[in-house]
């Protein structure tokens, strides 16, 4: 970010955005040099398998991880398509109202996966026989904070949407659309808890290797985002895209509950 700021400053003038593109780039590449050079980069390398024997699984994960890139960067451009249909402006109302939903969720819910999955990482690091029921029970009190924190997101409703707040943040917005963005952001803000949980089940899911259903899933999401925005905002509107996607966060959620169900089943039954 400091390169990518500085060569954008030196080079901006006579080079505009241009510049900032490439520094983010040369900012990219350093990062990933200095990761690399590291102890914990070495230390990556020494214990990664030989390349041919690699080679398969890796291609597996990263064709499985470009297509859940895809189709999680396809939802945004997907709601604001439904949004654009609803009439002139729409699509800022929908992203002022998505703005403060990734505002709250990205405190709490980046920092919380990033301890989650170290933690379960640096514990869940053998074999996997006999220890997916061990996950399971470690994500009980995971679950709970987890659900405590949606609760807590919840909280800026309220706040956000106070009289005084409101009317300074939307001052020279008309009146009825002022209110469809606080519908909107209700509905964002009522997928918090799912969208937590959801983040929960998904390290896990990482955890156990099984980085593909991962991937399978958020292409799933990005499959039925169409009918969920399309019906939404048929029936609700704006708010009813806000509600599609809250809708989503329950369906992934579910969806690696199930399968971490199914995994424990069959580690069970491993000899």
């Amino acid at each position: 970010g400091v390169l990518a700021i500085g060569i954008g400053l030196l080079f901006g003038g006579p080079h505009g955005v241009f510049a900032f593109a490439v520094g983010l780039a040369a900012g990219e590449l350093a990062a990933f040099v200095w990761l690399l050079c590291s102890g914990p980069g070495q230390r990556m390398l020494a214990a990664a398998p030989a390349p041919v024997e690699a080679l398969g699984s890796f291609w597996t994960m990263y064709a499985s991880t470009v297509a859940g890139g895809v189709a999680n960067s396809s939802k945004g451009f997907v709601d604001r398509f439904f949004a654009a249909a609803l009439g002139p402006g729409m699509v800022s109302l929908l992203e002022a109202a998505e703005r403060v939903f990734l505002m709250a969720v990205s405190f709490i819910g980046a920092p919380f996966a990033i301890v989650v999955l170290s933690r379960w990482s640096a514990a869940f690091s053998g074999p996997l026989n006999g220890t997916i029921g061990r996950l399971r029970a470690a994500m009980r009190p995971v679950r709970a904070v987890a659900f405590a924190l949606g609760l807590a997101i919840l909280l800026v409703y309220p706040v956000v949407t106070t009289d005084l707040v409101w009317s300074r943040a939307f001052a020279r917005v008309p009146a009825a659309d002022a209110h469809v963005v606080r519908l909107a952001l209700l509905w964002y803000l009522a997928g918090a808890v799912p969208y937590l949980l959801g983040l929960v089940v998904s390290q896990a899911i990482l955890v156990v290797r099984d980085a593909a259903f991962a991937s399978g899933v958020t292409v799933l999401v990005g499959l039925l985002n169409v009918p969920m925005d399309a019906a939404g905002a048929r029936w609700l509107g704006l708010p009813g895209i806000a509600l599609g996607t809250s809708c989503l966060h329950v369906v992934g959620w579910l969806a690696g509950e199930w399968r971490l169900r199914r995994r424990g089943a069959e580690d069970q039954q491993a000899p």
